[in-house]
């Protein structure tokens, strides 16, 4: 999904929150004014927000001899699993072409081609490389060799990060073979650990995010775990994990208070290729209501379009939004911010409404996708220094929310 798991507690009364299984600092959590790397020590992570072109909020650079000349920095979504990069930045010698003329997971002109891929951790001293990986290499319309798009803003070339499986090829992500190959034994899981800063003062762009390869325990020891996500009989991949509360708080309107909207019984998928929270609310769909409506707007986004626009709203500026995660074990933690009516923001703070019985934030196809399934976005990675897929054990961790 090239537009989609964690633990906290923190109420942003004008700064820093507190943990929410004792209102006291959880251990090894961290500390107020600190931040992550403090820590999570990431010489060893692979970096996935220090992209000098793109315009995207999370990418990668590859590398290995698949890859012709620099690095290539790539669209990063753990919302999808196939890896697609244009022709013109691969190295036709060193690739085997599997099948020709293809269509790739959205839609493109392809060939299916094996080769090397590999990522470098951020002090440059390890590569997390695999040698046979099998991805799409895109084409034009004409059947030409896709262009080269090495320094533009915007990229068509993705790497789908969600750990497993992909349902219709049967591939890894590219993440998930690097962990299933580069962890220790027994300790195979990936995460991603954000250099979140704790305080009123929360800017997008001051942040970094980095990919941890491996179920290292100073990492897995500081952390809430959900141990009931679903996932597919055949292999690891979870889509969307339960345990999520969403609450609205509104301002006052004419000195009345209005009431809070409160949407329990959520699974949540958390996509970086999409930043904004988006999900239903209720069968009555109260953000269309007299009481509700004058805190919606039609506008938005400009990927927002046809009928997914139709179908939804989008929050103003002002609204009190609240996320609490109820682990395993009962333990419920929670973050707010205040919404931001910017829609061109870096800042992921942006929230979209979709009507019950329309196709926004997508298509309800139960069990897969229920009206109680949410996308969460990247405001999690504001808040969360630590969110990560334990492959060996089948469960997601979160860190306490800062």
């Amino acid at each position: 999904m090239p537009r989609a798991l964690l633990v906290v507690m923190v109420v942003l009364a004008g700064g820093i929150g507190q943990s929410g299984r004792a209102m006291e600092q959880a251990e090894g959590a961290v500390p107020p004014g600190k931040k992550a790397r403090d820590l999570f020590d990431p010489a060893a992570m692979i970096p996935l927000r220090s992209h000098k072109y793109r315009g995207n909020n999370f990418c990668v650079s590859l590398t290995g001899s698949a890859i012709r000349g620099e690095p290539f920095e790539v669209h990063f979504d753990t919302g999808s699993w196939p890896t697609c990069l244009p022709y013109g930045c691969l190295d036709k010698s060193k690739l085997t072409v599997l099948e020709k003329d293809v269509k790739d997971a959205w839609g493109k002109p392809a060939d299916v081609v094996r080769g090397q891929l590999a990522l470098k951790s951020t002090d440059g001293k390890t590569l997390y490389a695999v040698d046979d990986f099998v991805f799409y290499a895109r084409k034009k319309p004409n059947g030409e060799d896709a262009d080269c798009d090495r320094t533009s803003k915007w990229t068509a070339a993705i790497v789908g990060g969600l750990p497993g499986i992909g349902p219709v090829r049967k591939w890894p992500s590219l993440p998930y073979a690097i962990a299933l190959k580069h962890s220790e034994p027994g300790k195979v899981g990936l995460g991603i650990v954000s250099d979140v800063q704790s305080g009123p003062s929360r800017d997008w762009a001051s942040g970094k995010s980095y990919l941890q390869i491996g179920a290292d325990p100073r990492i897995t020891g500081k952390l809430h775990w959900r141990t009931d996500v679903p996932i597919h009989p055949e292999r690891f991949s979870p889509g969307a994990t339960p345990g999520f509360t969403i609450t609205f708080r509104f301002p006052k309107t004419n000195d009345v208070a209005v009431p809070d909207i409160v949407v329990p019984d959520l699974s949540a998928t958390i996509d970086t290729g999409a930043p904004e929270l988006m999900l239903r609310l209720r069968s009555d769909d109260p953000h269309r209501s007299d009481v509700y409506k004058q805190f919606f707007t039609d506008e938005g986004p400009g990927w927002r379009k046809g009928q997914g626009k139709a179908d939804s709203l989008c929050l103003r500026g002002g609204v009190t939004v609240r996320i609490a995660f109820t682990d395993s074990k009962g333990e419920t933690t929670r973050c707010e911010f205040l919404s931001i009516g910017d829609f061109n923001s870096p800042n992921p703070t942006k929230v979209m409404v979709g009507d019950w019985s329309g196709i926004f934030p997508w298509r309800i196809r139960p069990p897969e996708k229920p009206p109680g399934r949410i996308n969460l976005g990247n405001t999690l990675y504001l808040f969360c220094p630590v969110y990560f897929w334990d492959i060996t054990n089948k469960r997601v961790g979160l860190h306490d929310f800062m």
